[in-house]
């Protein structure tokens, strides 16, 4: 819910004085996790702390679910959090600082 979302970020900004941005994002998309970096940098954000917290797993054997649910799984499980590490990891290394969980 957006909603609950921005009153989240509203409290974070307020309690801890740090900036916010709400993106909205489909990570089994391949393209997705460099649109929410080029996003962040459009907005003028520095991320000092990635967290990756996107997951999804199957349910039954392996050979028992339909290759593109595999598929889906690994994109959002490996590729996305590959990609957001490797993309805000740089930034973080050329600042000389920054958290990736």
């Amino acid at each position: 819910d957006m909603g609950q979302l921005k009153t989240l970020a509203d409290e974070i900004m307020s309690c801890y004085g740090v900036q916010c941005c709400i993106l909205q994002a489909d990570l089994s998309k391949a393209d997705a996790a460099a649109k929410v970096y080029r996003s962040t940098k459009t907005a003028g954000l520095r991320v000092d702390i990635l967290v990756n917290n996107a997951g999804i797993c199957t349910h039954g054997e392996m050979v028992d679910t339909p290759l593109e649910d595999i598929r889906q799984m690994v994109q959002i499980n490996a590729g996305s959090v590959a990609t957001l590490s490797h993309l805000y990891g740089k930034d973080m290394k050329r600042q000389g600082r920054g958290r990736i969980l």
